[in-house]
């Protein structure tokens, strides 16, 4: 009954707060670029045309907190936790700016809230404000919780391992360090824990290793990634970058950072409908289908009608494997853009898979036309030609080189089977010899064995 009636009182409290008694602070002074004056002046003046909208108060807050006007930020996080008592990022982002400006009793108590809302990302912040007032047990109580909840949380392994190390206890502190060495791109800071175990232990040369992989860690970059403190990055660096380098982090595979990269720039401008576009895609690429649902919905509501929203959405269907709502998403951004050749490359991909040979020459065609220098649709074309038996043609699209040194081997492949076929036996044992003697050299058997067997059928010919 007691807890029932805490509940109501609190609930009281922060539901029957009237917003009109609320100023929302104004744009600070400072020495502002331009383009950062700008984004601070568009939160402000949000907020301040909806002071009842926590949403607003949080966007204005972040805005702030970002370019480190702490006080203001403060005020309105705290605004906003009282209209929206349940909402995490306010309790967390709330701590986090109280702990920057050294209250740190205050961030305490608005870590605990944050880590009742959500323990797996709320209890490593209480734990580092834990930390910064000495009190290292409910600290590291706290990164213990934070561990249940997500046993690859980086930042509280290393925690572990450091207050491990500081008890001496370097079987306890090597085992979370080296779990926090294991994590998708581990600060560097990890390793310099590391070599320190080592070198308690007088193990040297392994600790000389380590920091060798500490410097290494630091050239790379990176640091300790939580969603929200990584959306305040975000917000510093402006959206334009972050999407030119998540593109980058797609072309170099890696995935995941892509995902946060797109994630800041999102946060950086809610308004713009590439990353959450994007987003689309990269979600559901690493199997977490619901949020690419919910990305998809949000980039619809920015831009109905983008020809980057349904290419996402055509490549997301692909990987999920439902191929109809794919070729539906390529073909409306064939109408959308009707110069662009990427969806007539993906469909052309699509219908060759499926065995719709007709329609993937078809499309690829249409790639062609659009992007004629575009090394990989030409020797696509050319193959789909020499398989329809349209060998001048073929001839004609594989006659220049390509870029790649296996786009090369094949196109010699390729435009050797053609002139076989067209009964050019010189030129096509020569085209077949070379794409041999350059797979041979690459390595690669199985293409060496292809240029073999149609030179095997030149010579069984010339015996005949």
């Amino acid at each position: 009954m007691r807890l029932v009636f805490i509940l109501l009182v609190t609930c009281v409290v922060a539901c029957s707060s009237d917003p009109t008694d609320f100023v929302v602070p104004d744009t600070p002074d400072g020495d502002l670029q331009p383009a950062v004056w700008q984004q601070v002046q568009k939160a402000g003046d949000r907020a301040r045309k909806n002071p009842a909208d926590p949403d607003a108060l949080g966007r204005y807050a972040m805005v702030l907190h970002a370019y480190g006007f702490y006080e203001p930020a403060a005020q309105l996080y705290a605004r906003a936790r009282r209209i929206q008592p349940a909402a995490f990022p306010q309790a967390y982002l709330h701590g986090h700016t109280l702990l920057a400006m050294g209250r740190t009793k205050e961030s305490i108590a608005a870590y605990q809230r944050a880590a009742q809302l959500d323990p797996a990302l709320g209890s490593t912040g209480l734990g580092n404000a834990l930390l910064e007032a000495g009190d290292t047990a409910s600290a590291k109580a706290a990164f213990l919780q934070a561990l249940e909840h997500n046993e690859s949380d980086h930042k509280a392994l290393y925690e572990l391992g450091r207050l491990a190390l500081a008890a001496e206890d370097l079987g306890a502190a090597e085992q979370f360090l080296s779990r926090a060495a294991g994590s998708e791109h581990p600060p560097a800071q990890v390793f310099y824990a590391l070599a320190q175990v080592e070198k308690q232990r007088g193990n040297e040369e392994r600790a000389a290793n380590l920091l060798l992989e500490f410097e290494q860690a630091k050239q790379r970059g990176g640091g300790w990634y939580h969603p929200l403190t990584s959306r305040l990055k975000g917000l510093r660096r402006g959206d334009r970058q972050l999407v030119s380098e998540a593109q980058r982090a797609i072309k170099q595979g890696d995935i995941h950072r892509a995902i946060r990269l797109n994630e800041q720039a999102r946060a950086a401008d809610p308004e713009n409908p590439l990353p959450t576009a994007a987003l689309i895609n990269l979600y559901a690429l690493v199997g977490e289908h619901e949020k690419s649902e919910e990305a998809l919905k949000s980039a619809r509501s920015l831009d109905p009608e983008s020809a980057q929203l349904y290419f996402n959405i055509g490549l997301a269907r692909l990987f999920q494997k439902r191929l109809p709502e794919a070729e539906e998403a390529f073909t409306k951004v064939t109408k959308i853009d009707p110069q662009g050749s990427l969806a007539w490359i993906q469909l052309g991909s699509l219908y060759a898979t499926q065995g719709k040979e007709s329609l993937a020459l078809a499309a690829f065609r249409n790639a062609h036309e659009r992007d004629p220098r575009n090394d990989a649709v030409r020797l696509r074309l050319g193959v789909l030609y020499l398989d329809k038996g349209q060998h001048e043609a073929a001839t004609g699209l594989l006659a220049d080189p390509v870029a790649t040194k296996r786009g090369e081997m094949q196109r010699l492949l390729a435009l050797g089977r053609a002139y076989r076929l067209q009964g050019d036996a010189e030129t096509a044992r020569s085209r077949l010899e070379e794409a041999e003697a350059a797979a041979i050299e690459a390595g690669d058997s199985r293409l060496a064995a292809g240029a073999r067997s149609e030179i095997d059928q030149i010579d069984a010919s010339a015996d005949n």
